[in-house]
């Protein structure tokens, strides 16, 4: 299968997220209903189109109400290379 490198962090989390609710038979209002700060099914609909950057606490509560790790929500997500840095020791 094909990887799409055109998606971006949120939108690859967004999908997974999408297919663990679909996975249970959840619709997004009992994907809310089972989030603690989650109070809409608004708010997760924001969440599954991917728009927007999660906090690792909010990456940890839907993993905690989906019944899986953050590792399963961020599957597929590529690092971002970092820079190398030069330390002068003495």
């Amino acid at each position: 299968m094909e990887v799409d490198d055109t998606r971006t962090a949120p939108e690859i989390i967004a999908g997974n997220i999408v297919k663990k609710r679909q996975a249970r038979g959840w619709t997004q209002s009992d994907l809310a209903r089972r989030f603690p700060t989650v109070r809409s099914k608004q708010q997760v609909c924001v969440v599954e189109k991917g728009r927007k950057d999660m906090k690792v606490s909010t990456l940890q509560r839907f993993a905690g109400a989906l019944d899986c790790t953050v590792e399963d929500l961020i599957d597929g997500v590529q690092p971002t290379p970092v820079e190398r840095c030069s330390v002068a020791v003495e």
